[in-house]
């Protein structure tokens, strides 16, 4: 997007840095969490290993290459 052209003072991203002329600052170490809900969890028992997690639903976060692969 054009920031300056759409009069952005300030866009917080998640990822790396990939160049350009943009100034970046880390404020906070990022991590991520695989979670379910208990009401999920009642419908589909709980993975037990990890090969177990491609038989379930998935809910991903999009970045700037694509949609999040669920491996």
């Amino acid at each position: 997007s054009d920031l300056i052209g759409e009069r952005i003072d300030l866009a917080l991203r998640i990822g790396i840095e990939t160049g350009g002329s943009f100034r970046v600052r880390r404020i906070a170490p990022g991590t991520m969490i695989l979670a379910a809900s208990p009401a999920y969890l009642t419908r589909r028992a709980a993975p037990r290993t990890p090969r177990e997690l491609a038989g379930h639903d998935c809910l991903t976060v999009s970045s700037r290459q694509g949609r999040s692969m669920w491996r």
